[in-house]
């Protein structure tokens, strides 16, 4: 089997690169990298105002992980550390590239003392390594999304300087796009069609 399906065990802390097909059949294959994936149009309410914020021309893209999924890329190195904004991972379909992504996770950075950009999306990959019987939903679900996805994983990102804009544009975006891995979902009321009036 080509070296690009060779992922972990879901269901242990063994990072070890392995072929699936050694301790999976083909049909449990098929349902462990299943994802579901929620689209809507009557969700997607916010468009003019998310719009009017992001500019598609102004986010960078990165390889997330290293193909031993061990190290982060060395990409990440080059994110800003000066500026807070949005990140988005998605899983890059080698057939046809650039054509064929999935958008799985979406995430802020607000600049603090504290925090930037660049901190925040390698927390990520320290959630992924170090294993603690207390972590949350959240760190369990974004390890599974590293886990399964590792070697097609990338990053989009945006600076972005205002705190409050950085807040409003997360909320707006995982509300109306719904991806697989955000497991928080802001907001949870949507328009349904109504029948048009003869």
């Amino acid at each position: 089997m080509s070296d690009i399906f060779k992922y972990g065990h879901e269901d242990s802390n063994d990072l070890t690169i392995i072929d699936p097909s050694t301790f999976m059949e083909k049909k449990d294959m098929l349902k462990f990298f299943s994802e579901q994936f929620i689209i809507n149009p009557f969700s997607w309410e916010d468009i003019d105002e998310i719009n009017k914020h992001i500019d598609i021309n102004d986010f960078e893209e990165i390889k997330y992980m290293q193909y031993d999924l061990n190290k982060y890329s060395d990409e990440l190195k080059d994110m800003p550390d000066n500026s807070g904004g949005l990140y988005f991972f998605y899983i890059k379909n080698p057939i046809i590239p650039d054509m064929i992504n999935y958008l799985v996770y979406i995430g802020r950075a607000k600049y603090t003392e504290d925090q930037n950009l660049k901190k925040r999306c390698r927390e990520y990959f320290y959630d992924y390594k170090n294993v603690k019987d207390d972590d949350s939903d959240r760190i369990q679900t974004v390890r599974s999304m590293i886990k399964k996805w590792g070697h097609y994983l990338y990053l989009k990102y945006i600076k972005i300087d205002n705190n409050s804009l950085i807040d409003s544009l997360e909320s707006l975006l995982i509300n109306n796009i719904r991806p697989p891995f955000n497991s928080q979902i802001p907001k949870k009321t949507y328009h349904t069609p109504q029948p048009a009036e003869f």
